[in-house]
């Protein structure tokens, strides 16, 4: 293997000893190496760019999935042009949670688990992963309940028939059975890829037809850039900023940055431009377009979106009654990403704290994340919670736990002991948004506590 080449992970691995051998092999031997430096002109900065782009793409999966479909739609008929700030907020949010994962697992050659582990203390490690496991079966189940929902417009019915909860029950185990078979995540990037430019698409050509009729106030639509905190809007915005910045980002990007073969310190750069361009640029794009799209349609319609044939309306103006078959296969496709990702967030944490093989590679860990899938998945459809509020109310549990990851994390990335090398630690503009993130995380935390409390309740 060439010395300027990533990594070549194995296509299987038998145990967790082979697992951090062949991590700590690729640690140890480059960890001095210096930072690759992105070469001149914008066209060869592309490239060179996306070239090897793309690890960062589960963030991308796990953050423009259902729930954000669903906070965005909803936000749109209740307050509609008001939270455009909540939404550009939260997308450098999940940008600065990715980059610092990546920062600490470019610069310690270890997981997140793992570095709180050996920096922090590991009943701290085991208790994130703990926590880590109880917000993704949340996740988990209402992702499943959505892979269900889909169905309803094929199916022809509005109100969750059984039908579509029996589809669930099939088709899961065949995605989790799909994934596993393949052994990569290269499949969930496609999708998630293909399918999130088609609905982009479509919702921008939607924004711009409102904009052609006259139908978007442009005075409300400047204001919305200005933050308000609109009366009964709590938990709505605790569930888009639980959803875009919790502390599983920090330890799925540390996976993705391993298993992606990038741990080494010439790829440090290069994870910035990747968190960048899916936390922030992919993730906050389309989760404004779609929040515009929904301002502009559900207010005049006196329409508070609750399932996915009220979210198809959204793109009725430009094709119509095509429009419930496409919000569909987006709202599938995106539920299926995000099942995928979230379903690892449940079981990678606790096996690396339980010393098993955290990887898809490893057939052990490769049987019990499909029965994961399936267990956890299909008893979602059968909840019979409200799919949008069910997603906005999974969103903000994480936010429960997130805070004091966030702090771990703005120590970490500041520690000399942790990353001896200064190019490596946390500039200022990293710092600049972790306090004030912490400060708002910890408000909206509050406010997700009540707002689950009722959810449970009602």
């Amino acid at each position: 293997m060439a010395e300027d080449q990533d990594i070549k992970i194995k296509k299987s691995i038998s145990s967790y000893s082979e697992y951090r051998d062949e991590v700590r092999e690729t640690y140890q031997r480059n960890k001095d190496e210096p930072v690759e430096i992105p070469p001149e002109g914008f066209n060869n900065k592309m490239r060179w760019y996306f070239s090897k782009s793309g690890y960062s793409a589960i963030v991308a999966a796990a953050v423009v999935g259902p729930g954000t479909l669903a906070g965005m739609l909803k936000g749109g008929a209740l307050f509609p042009w008001q939270l455009t700030w909540v939404i550009i907020l939260s997308a450098i949010f999940c940008w600065a949670v990715a980059y610092s994962a990546s920062r600490t697992t470019i610069a310690t050659g270890l997981d997140p688990i793992e570095t709180i582990n050996k920096y922090v203390h590991p009943w701290i490690g085991f208790l994130v992963a703990i926590a880590s496991v109880w917000v993704m079966v949340i996740v988990v189940m209402f992702q499943g309940s959505t892979v269900a929902a889909s169905a309803w417009v094929v199916l022809g019915q509005a109100g969750g028939p059984p039908a579509a909860k029996w589809f669930g029950v099939i088709i899961i185990p065949l995605i989790a059975f799909a994934y596993v078979y393949r052994k990569s995540f290269n499949v969930v990037i496609w999708i998630t890829r293909i399918l999130l430019s088609i609905l982009l698409i479509a919702y921008l050509a939607i924004v711009i037809f409102c904009f052609a009729k006259g139908s978007v106030p442009l005075g409300a639509l400047l204001k919305g850039f200005i933050p308000t905190w609109p009366k009964g809007s709590s938990l709505l915005i605790a569930g888009i900023l639980g959803g875009s910045c919790p502390f599983v980002i920090i330890l799925a990007q540390g996976y993705n940055i391993i298993e992606g073969g990038k741990l080494r310190p010439k790829n440090f750069i290069h994870s910035n431009y990747d968190t960048l361009f899916h936390g922030f640029i992919v993730f906050g794009f389309f989760s404004i377009i779609l929040f515009w799209a929904a301002s502009a349609i559900y207010p005049p319609a006196n329409l508070v979106p609750k399932n996915p044939i009220h979210g198809a309306l959204t793109l009725a103006p430009l094709i119509g009654g095509f429009a419930p078959y496409l919000f569909s296969l987006g709202l599938w496709g995106a539920a299926t990403t995000t099942l995928i990702a979230s379903t690892f967030m449940i079981l990678w944490p606790i096996s690396t704290v339980f010393k098993l093989s955290p990887t898809i590679r490893n057939s052990r860990f490769a049987i019990i994340f499909f029965f994961t899938v399936c267990v956890v998945g299909i008893t979602g459809p059968f909840l019979g919670r409200e799919l949008f509020s069910f997603g906005i109310v999974a969103m903000a549990t994480m936010n429960l736990f997130t805070l004091p990851v966030l702090i771990i994390w703005l120590y970490l990335c500041n520690s000399k002991k942790v990353i001896p090398r200064q190019e490596l630690r946390a500039g200022w503009f990293v710092n600049l948004v972790f306090i004030p993130m912490i400060i708002i995380v910890g408000i909206a935390t509050w406010f997700s506590a009540k707002g689950i409390w009722a959810f449970i309740t009602k």
